[in-house]
């Protein structure tokens, strides 16, 4: 009977446009209705197994059903598939059959396992599903490590938006003010530590052209921006954390060149996540919303303007970001602010970038050592950098190539000076 059910999965399983939770998320039919079918490997040695799915209707509910989510087997199936180390598999119904609700995001025991695409539409109705296995040892003397499943589960709807006033041109989506904690420590308000991670740098030669990934903890200031709006959900830039609740990055990352600079309320930054993409079993991360933007005032997105002179953004998070051995702001600059003093210094960039071995942005961060290199050797060592250079700017690399904008990780959006 099991493998009739999974056959019916495979065969009857909806082409829809691929998201980032396809590893775990599929729509089937089932019972002439579409259902959301899930499925993820869990951790054998929990006692519990909470499951939250969260949902997002472009659309008001007709009735006060909001859905329901249960196990497609039954307890004895489910019990045998934790006890074999099998994935759990979940039945997902949906409130309305048109439109569909889109996915949010899936947490497994407090711990994101991917997040979707945002609804846009002037009325989201969002909906959060829970269901739980408790598993305790029996008393059985034969098998101490038996365990027996008690099961729970529950539904909430959370809020319905007013749509916006007629004048706007604008659609007005749900932003959830919270962050996602995945079971973090609240953060004290007490001085925090800055810029001194718990994991070290290995020491480094001048044969490294290429650049060493890094390990989760040796850059614990790193943050990814992605945006978050309508039908993308895609990576725009990394950025440094500076306190509980500010991010600096680039102004090209806010407003590019010759577009319309991007909404902070459709934006996500993960802040002590080492990898990009939404799969794994990472742990230790924050997702915050963002509640501002703030670009310097000196930046020029018209897209015939060649300076980069003020390209510069300070994000404000929604709320303060706790501090673990994962997440941690780097210290400001408090040392001279004259260029000549830095010549020759050493310093280490980090960010997420190209490769050499492809056009687009790497999985994880990648860290090389440069030098503070002095204006002339900088400006004659390439026409262009004539055009993108200031007098608030200053060059780092290495006669190697090595650095932030050789082509081969350009996507750089912070650079830093270190004296590890």
């Amino acid at each position: 009977m099991n493998r009739v059910i999974l056959l019916r999965v495979c065969f009857l399983t909806l082409i829809f446009a691929q998201n980032p939770c396809s590893n775990y998320w599929q729509y089937v039919r089932s019972q002439n209705q579409i259902q959301g079918f899930l499925s993820f490997a869990h951790n054998q040695r929990s006692t519990e197994h909470h499951l939250r799915v969260i949902l997002s209707l472009g659309a008001k509910l007709p009735s006060s059903y909001v859905g329901d989510v249960s196990l497609i087997k039954d307890k004895a199936g489910a019990y045998q598939d934790i006890v074999n180390q099998l994935p759990l598999q979940y039945r997902v119904r949906f409130p309305v059959q048109a439109p569909l609700p889109k996915l949010e995001a899936v947490y497994y025991n407090d711990q994101m396992l991917c997040i979707g695409k945002k609804e846009v539409a002037e009325f989201i109705t969002t909906i959060t599903l829970d269901h739980k296995i408790y598993t305790k040892p029996t008393q059985s003397t034969t098998d101490s490590t038996q365990k027996t499943p008690i099961y729970q589960s529950t539904s909430e709807f959370t809020q319905i938006t007013r749509p916006p006033d007629e004048s706007s041109q604008k659609y007005v989506t749900k932003t959830d003010p919270s962050v996602f904690t995945n079971g973090l420590p609240k953060i004290l308000e007490s001085s925090i530590q800055c810029g001194v991670p718990k994991i070290k740098l290995e020491d480094h030669s001048g044969l490294i052209i290429n650049g060493k990934p890094v390990k989760k903890g040796q850059f614990p200031w790193m943050v990814s921006y992605f945006h978050n709006g309508g039908e993308e959900n895609a990576f725009i830039c990394g950025g440094t954390l500076i306190s509980s609740r500010s991010v600096i990055t680039a102004a090209h990352c806010i407003h590019e060149k010759g577009n319309l600079p991007r909404e902070a309320d459709e934006a996500l930054f993960y802040i002590g996540k080492n990898m990009i993409k939404f799969y794994g079993e990472e742990k230790d991360f924050v997702i915050a919303p963002a509640s501002k933007f703030i670009v310097h005032p000196n930046w020029d997105a018209n897209k015939n303007s060649v300076s980069y002179d003020g390209d510069i953004a300070i994000v404000i998070l929604s709320r303060r970001i706790p501090t673990t051995d994962s997440i941690q702001p780097i210290c400001l600059w408090t040392a001279t602010d004259n260029y000549d003093d830095i010549i020759n210094h050493s310093g280490v960039i980090a960010g997420f970038g190209k490769t050499e071995f492809s056009n687009t942005s790497s999985d994880i961060p990648y860290w090389v050592p440069v030098t503070a290199i002095d204006e002339g050797t900088c400006l004659r060592s390439h026409e262009g950098f004539t055009r993108i250079t200031s007098k608030r700017t200053f060059c780092i690399g290495g006669r190697d190539r090595r650095g932030p904008c050789n082509g081969k990780r350009s996507n750089i959006s912070f650079r830093f000076l270190s004296s590890t």
